[in-house]
């Protein structure tokens, strides 16, 4: 039985390196692509796919947040974040919203390979590399989480974009929003972090690693 795949990714050449890998193992068939979150969930909705891959980073919203709203109307539909993020922060936010799989795009290809084997039967997988900090993700809740782990996925992608030295009119038209709510969302961070200035976002994030 094949396993049909959408690809989500605003790469041309991440789309076709998928592919490629994807394409040495007989049972997996990328059957659909799109660069931009909106077009990805309108076909996986409009569609039948038995994983969707997604890119955390798309330039209209987050794929953290396109995958939310497949899963509000196909609750079990099997979802792999592919990201350039290797520190748990992204991985446990994505698997709290519903990705059955999380692969950094710094593991070996027979990862991503893996990964949509394991989901497409309803399993979860999680790339080696990050594995190890989930565990003390786990180990260490309610201990002395960082602050930034408190936010939502919203404020916590304004932050991180913040503190890559985009403006709140890049911000804006990044994620959509108005510059207002941009700036309500930095207001609110700012009070949730306990800081008083850009200055010391754009510091708080780097000293975190929240900025690769």
């Amino acid at each position: 039985m094949t396993t049909r795949i959408l690809l989500v990714d605003d790469h041309a050449v991440v789309r076709n390196g998928l592919r490629t890998v994807l394409s040495t193992n007989r049972r997996l068939s990328v059957e659909g692509e799109a660069e931009t979150a909106r077009d990805g969930i309108r076909k996986a909705l409009q569609e039948s796919f038995d994983v969707v891959i997604f890119d955390v980073s798309l330039p209209d919203m987050t794929g953290i947040e396109a995958m939310k709203l497949i899963l509000n109307e196909k609750p079990k539909q099997a979802i792999v974040i592919f990201s350039m993020h290797a520190d748990r922060e992204y991985c446990v936010r994505a698997l709290r919203a519903g990705a059955l799989g999380y692969v950094t795009k710094q593991g070996a290809p027979e990862e991503i390979i893996k990964a949509v084997e394991t989901v497409s039967v309803g399993r979860r997988y999680v790339s080696p590399a990050i594995a190890e900090h989930l565990v003390g993700a786990v180990l260490s809740a309610g201990d002395d989480r960082p602050p930034h782990e408190t936010l939502s996925d919203r404020e916590f992608e304004v932050l991180r974009l913040i503190g890559t030295g985009e403006t709140a009119s890049q911000i804006a038209q990044r994620l959509c929003l108005s510059v207002k709510t941009v700036s309500t969302y930095r207001a609110r961070l700012l009070e949730k972090l306990g800081l008083e200035n850009n200055s010391q976002l754009i510091r708080y994030v780097v000293d975190h690693g929240l900025d690769r």
